[in-house]
């Protein structure tokens, strides 16, 4: 068998990642429903949670608005009688690390940090050099068979 590879490397097989389970808080979930409502940039782009870096105590994380892709996992959050139906897309390599997680959205003028806050609930497993330790924790690769 052989890896595939894309124009980048090899491609994670979609197909063998479960969807995630994220928790999103209500503070994020309105101030993502403001900045739809309010930036009309924004038409037709999703709402992606990414990894951004990795550092010895694991992964850190970006959210924001971006064009879906045809590889995305979706975790779609339904609607309810305070927020419309939100769907939270992740490319496949962060998917995989950020099984279980949560977004919120922080404020705080005298801190000066305000954003989008996304925390892995799972993010001791993903320490230091992990992939060099345990080959079950790197994403599972499409193979095909080579003529």
């Amino acid at each position: 068998m052989e890896k595939v590879n894309g124009p980048s490397g090899p491609i994670i097989d979609q197909q063998k990642i479960p969807i995630p389970k994220i928790e999103v808080s209500a503070r994020a979930r309105l101030e993502i429903e403001l900045i739809r409502t309010n930036d009309f940039t924004l038409d037709g782009q999703k709402f992606r949670l990414f990894i951004t870096s990795k550092g010895c105590e694991g992964f850190t994380y970006g959210a924001g608005f971006d064009v879906a892709r045809s590889d995305d996992l979706i975790v779609t959050l339904p609607q309810t009688s305070e927020f419309s139906l939100l769907e939270l897309h992740l490319d496949p390599f962060t998917a995989y690390y950020l099984q279980s997680g949560r977004l919120d959205f922080v404020f705080d003028p005298a801190l000066n940090v305000d954003g989008f806050v996304v925390k892995n609930t799972n993010q001791t497993s993903f320490y230091g050099k992990f992939w060099t330790k345990d080959d079950t924790k790197v994403p599972p690769l499409i193979n095909e068979e080579k003529e």
